[in-house]
C-alpha cells in the first residue's frame, strides 16, 4: 500500500521519537511504501520555538521519502496559517492509496480535500494531538480552534473515514472544538519503538553497573524540562532526602530552570544531558521506576511500552497509560507526596514486584508495530 503521511500543521524532526517518526517507521517496516510530506519546521531542543530548514526531497535512513514543502510567497502569513507550495502536485506525484494526516490545523488542507475529491478511491485518516493543555489555552487560541481550525477539520471530515485522538483528551477535543461525530473517532495511542526495546538487551548489565554501582532503587525522568514540568525540581529535592535511591535525568532544561536545577544535582541526582533514542530506551530498561511529575510527553508511553513501572501526574484525558496495576497516578506531585510514594515502592518489594509484573504483561498494547498496523487497516 502506498501511504502518504502529511505533517504540515507543525514540525517534523528527523531521528526523534515522536509519533510521526515512529508511526511512519513501522508503517514502512510492516511492508508499506511510505512518504512524508512536511513543512520546513523543526523543533529547537531547548525551547518551544520552531526553527526552519531548507525545502527539498530526501530519503531518510529507513528508506522513507521526505518532502519538505516551501511556504507560499507571504511567508509570515503562511507560517501562521500553514499555506504551502505544491501540496496538490506532490500528492499527484505520490499517487497514494491512503493519506494519513497528522493534525488537521493547516489551511492547505483545502488542497488535500481537492485532491481526494478528484481521486475518490483514496482513503483518508486524520489524527489529532491538540488538547486542553497544549492548545486553546488563551482566548485568541480558543477562537482560532473554534473557527479556522474547526473549518479545516469539517472540510476534511467529508472525506475522512476515521479521526484518531492519540490520547482520550484529544478524542474529546475533536468532538468539543471541531464538532466531529463521536462514532467517527477512535483512540490510537502513541507507543514505544519495538526495535529499540529489543536492542536494550545488549550490554544492559554493563550499563546498570555503570550508572548504578551501589544497586540503589533507580529512578528515571526526562524530556524537555520546561515550565510545564517544573515539578522535576520537586522530584530532585525529594530524591536528595532519601536513602538507597538514585535519580537519572535526561533531556534539555529551559533557561528559567537551569539555576535551580543545577543547585539540586548531587551524588543521588545525575544529569545525563541530551541522549539519543536508543540511549533513552537503554536507560529506561536499566531503571526500576519512571517518574514523570509534570505535563504529559511521549516518554510516558515509551516507559509503559518498555514495561517499566511508572508514576505519572494526573492530567485529564491521560488515563490510557493506566493498564491496571502498571502505574501510580498522582493528583499532587509535591516534594512530600513524591517522597512518600517512592519510599513506599522502595520498601514494599511485594507491591513493587506486582506492579512490575503488570507493567511487563501489558506493555504489548503500546507496541508501535501494532499501532502502525491499525493505522492503515
Amino acid at each position: 500500500m502506498k501511504v502518504v503521511n502529511i505533517c504540515l500543521a507543525g514540525s517534523y524532526n528527523d531521528g526523534w521519537g515522536y509519533q510521526d517518526n515512529l508511526l511512519t517507521k513501522y508503517q514502512k517496516l510492516n511492508g508499506n511504501d511510505v512518504t512524508i510530506i512536511t513543512s520546513r519546521f523543526v523543533n529547537e531542543k531547548n525551547s518551544e520555538k520552531y526553527l526552519t530548514v531548507p525545502s527539498g526531497i530526501y530519503v531518510n535512513e529507513l528508506g522513507i521519502k521526505i518532502k519538505r514543502l516551501d511556504f507560499v510567497k507571504f511567508t509570515w502569513i503562511s507560517k501562521i496559517f500553514r499555506k504551502y507550495r505544491g501540496l496538490y502536485g506532490s500528492l499527484s506525484e505520490e499517487n497514494p492509496n491512503l493519506i494519513f494526516i497528522h493534525c488537521c490545523q493547516f489551511i492547505d488542507i483545502i488542497s488535500v480535500c481537492k485532491y481526494v475529491k478528484n481521486h475518490p478511491n483514496v482513503r483518508v485518516k486524520v489524527d489529532n494531538h491538540a488538547d486542553y493543555t497544549n492548545s486553546a489555552k488563551s482566548i485568541p487560541a480558543k477562537i482560532l480552534h473554534y473557527t479556522l481550525w474547526r473549518y479545516c477539520a469539517r472540510k476534511i471530515d467529508r472525506y475522512a473515514e476515521k479521526f484518531y485522538g492519540v490520547m482520550p483528551s484529544r478524542c474529546d477535543f475533536l468532538m468539543k472544538y471541531y464538532g466531529i461525530n463521536k462514532s467517527k473517532i477512535d483512540l490510537l495511542v502513541m507507543g514505544a519503538d519495538d526495535e529499540l526495546i529489543e536492542n536494550t538487551s545488549k550490554n544492559l548489565n554493563e550499563l546498570s553497573k555503570k550508572v548504578n554501582p551501589s544497586n540503589n532503587f533507580l529512578i528515571i525522568t526526562g524530556g524537555k524540562i520546561d515550565m510545564h514540568k517544573k515539578e522535576t525540581i520537586d522530584l530532585m529535592k525529594a530524591i536528595n532526602q532519601m536513602k538507597d535511591v538514585k535519580l537519572l535525568i535526561f533531556g534539555s532544561i529551559v533557561e528559567e530552570l537551569i539555576s535551580e536545577f543545577n543547585a539540586n544535582l548531587s551524588e543521588k541526582v545525575t544529569y545525563l544531558g541530551w541522549i539519543n533514542q536508543q540511549e533513552t530506551y537503554n536507560y529506561l530498561a536499566a531503571s526500576d521506576l519512571a517518574v514523570f511529575p509534570g505535563r504529559h510527553s511521549v516518554l510516558w508511553e515509551q516507559a509503559v511500552g518498555i514495561g517499566l513501572p511508572s508514576i505519572f501526574k494526573k492530567w485529564k484525558g491521560t488515563t490510557h497509560v493506566d493498564l491496571g496495576g502498571n502505574c501510580i497516578i498522582m493528583d499532587n506531585c509535591s516534594e512530600e507526596n513524591l517522597k512518600k510514594e517512592i519510599e513506599n515502592l522502595r520498601d514494599d518489594n511485594e507491591k513493587y514486584q506486582a506492579m512490575k509484573k503488570n507493567a511487563v504483561e501489558k506493555k504489548k498494547y503500546f507496541s508501535y508495530k501494532e499501532i502502525a498496523r491499525m493505522s492503515v487497516e
